[in-house]
């Protein structure tokens, strides 16, 4: 679902019912006294306002498009705009609602039909999951343990339990297609902490366990990057939910983390051989090296009484063809060598 994004409609098709892009005077309401603007003329291009936790933000910019330029207003569009029915996330069931909060605003004035048909950017779209902070903070601490070496500067860990927990990856303004901004954060704790004011006033409920993706879709490059062409609200709104959900519930683990290693084998396997081979996988993947599987032999004598060397050579060798696999094996030399130097420095 959608959580916020940003329009811009030509300012030909716009009525400023405000000062945005005027000359005004700032005059203290206490005394009357000139603020500023008196002597050098003072333009404010945009409006920040907020009411019962709700933010809403209007501006005037000058776009460029191509080899030209465009005058155009810029509205600041978030899913609090529907009230208690923040949830729902923006759709087409209820944009008419939020275009109707926009305008009671009275600050800029425009039709419907304009609305949807203004460009669209900056667009969040969200996911939402049942899971309490602690639950959640497990997720987050296994994900991060899972991001590739060379994404690491990417990620930010925030586990402030007092205000939020979750995990960044990248930021908004250096977002790209294959470096994502994406944001996992408790939306329970955030009612409770920064957006109480929206939460007493519409929600009411506190300790909500609910877990939430982020994923920000920058600029017109990033819904090219998986096959969408949105240029206008009206064409965000018509993308499916199954068709989000798709799109964005993997980038994680597609732009940052370590891919798992398959089980492959040419020869059919049975359950015991299949379920070994899987931990071995696994194991592999945390970063164990040879010296670790070779481990189990020395506790296998020192476990089973009177052990016959025959079977502890059984099992040496079964371990041994066992790592002689193609699919680990590179990672597992490079395991072993991080062994080395971790018995050297510890």
């Amino acid at each position: 679902k959608w959580d916020s994004f940003r329009v811009e409609i030509p300012s030909h098709k716009v009525t400023n019912k405000s000062h945005i892009g005027t000359e005004i005077i700032k005059v203290s309401k206490d005394n009357g006294n000139i603020i500023a603007g008196d002597e050098s003329p003072l333009v404010e291009m945009s409006i920040i306002e907020k009411e019962k936790g709700v933010s809403y933000k209007f501006a005037k910019v000058t776009a460029q498009t191509g080899l030209t330029s465009e005058e155009r207003y810029v509205i600041f569009v978030n899913a609090k705009m529907l009230g208690k029915d923040y949830f729902e996330g923006i759709n087409e069931r209820n944009i008419k609602r939020v275009y109707d909060y926009i305008i009671s605003r009275g600050i800029l004035d425009f039709s419907y039909d304009d609305f949807l048909d203004g460009y669209v950017y900056d667009a969040d779209c969200c996911y939402d999951v049942e899971a309490g902070p602690d639950t959640w903070n497990a997720l987050c601490s296994r994900v991060k343990n899972s991001v590739l070496h060379e994404k690491e500067k990417y990620i930010n860990h925030f586990t402030n339990q007092a205000s939020n927990v979750g995990l960044a990856f990248n930021t908004r303004d250096a977002s790209t297609p294959t470096n994502p901004f994406i944001k996992l954060y408790h939306k329970g704790l955030e009612l409770d902490s920064k957006s109480y004011e929206f939460n007493a006033e519409y929600i009411k409920q506190h300790g909500l366990k609910i877990g939430r993706m982020e994923y920000n879709f920058k600029r017109r490059k990033h819904f090219e990057y998986f096959g969408l062409e949105i240029k206008t609200l009206r064409d965000l709104l018509s993308i499916g939910a199954g068709v989000l959900k798709e799109v964005v519930l993997k980038t994680i683990s597609r732009f940052y983390l370590n891919k798992r290693i398959q089980v492959r084998n040419n020869t059919k396997l049975g359950p015991q051989e299949f379920y070994i081979k899987y931990l071995i996988s696994f194991a592999v993947e945390k970063g164990m090296g040879i010296d670790f599987f070779m481990r189990c032999v020395n506790e296998y004598k020192t476990h089973t009484e009177d052990v016959e060397y025959s079977q502890v050579k059984r099992l040496q060798n079964y371990i041994t063809k066992s790592l002689d696999e193609d699919i680990w094996k590179k990672q597992l030399e490079e395991n072993s060598a991080v062994d080395e130097l971790f018995t050297d420095f510890v």
